[in-house]
């Protein structure tokens, strides 16, 4: 089950990091190729309806069922002013350090 919020944002990070001087770079590697291959990147639609930031040709019954591109979903997002994010930049990461120092 996935749960949408009403107002705000909702993310999915997924990354892997290949450690250099690793025993068996290869494997790494070729798991990297696989988690990267159509195949893979199919999963996480199919399990979450979060849209893939790749290529991939997504099946018509899965694409319109996507919570990132439904009716509902489009008309909550909001145009972010870039500029002005990363002119505030320097302020939020001040506020961040504070939080985090209590």
């Amino acid at each position: 089950m996935t749960v949408v919020p009403t107002k705000g944002i909702y993310s999915v990070v997924i990354y892997l990091n290949v450690v250099k001087g690793m025993k068996h770079p290869e494997a790494a590697h070729a798991l990297v190729q696989q988690l990267l291959s159509d195949q893979s990147m199919l999963g996480i639609p199919q399990a979450l309806r979060y849209g893939v930031t790749t290529d991939v040709t997504l099946p018509e019954d899965l694409r319109k069922d996507l919570l990132f591109n439904s009716p509902e979903r489009t008309a909550l997002k909001k145009n972010v002013a870039w500029r002005r994010w990363m002119a505030d930049r320097s302020d939020r990461i001040e506020r961040v350090n504070k939080i985090i120092r209590g």
